[in-house]
């Protein structure tokens, strides 16, 4: 029997991280290698493109059809990751912040430590 490949197939396929060895060529621009995924490579005309990039040869490196891409996310580098949830983080308190003043209200939300 064949197995249905659904948006839950492919979200278990792709691996949760994987590792990409940049190289920057003399004329700028970047290719690269991602060492989890044999003869997996890639070029950019700059970083952001690049990181596109990315992302398209390994939904094309395990036949991703496209409807299913956008929802399965987007590797994207873990500094950029730490650095998107602290600004949300920011803007998320400094909308609390300004609804208390605003609104002479007390917010009360729970707070727990990272997993």
């Amino acid at each position: 029997m064949r197995k249905e490949k659904n948006f839950q197939y492919y979200k278990n396929l792709l691996p949760k991280k994987l590792t990409v060895k940049i190289h920057k060529t003399q004329r700028g621009d970047f290719w690269a290698k991602i060492k989890e995924l044999p003869h997996c490579y890639t070029q950019g005309k700059d970083f952001l493109d690049l990181i596109e990039m990315v992302n398209d040869a390994v939904f094309t490196y395990f036949e991703v059809p496209k409807k299913f891409r956008e929802k399965l996310g987007y590797y994207v580098p873990e500094r950029f990751l730490e650095e998107l949830k602290r600004r949300k983080w920011e803007r998320i308190f400094r909308e609390i912040i300004s609804k208390g003043r605003s609104k002479e209200r007390v917010e009360v939300f729970k707070i727990s430590r990272p997993a």
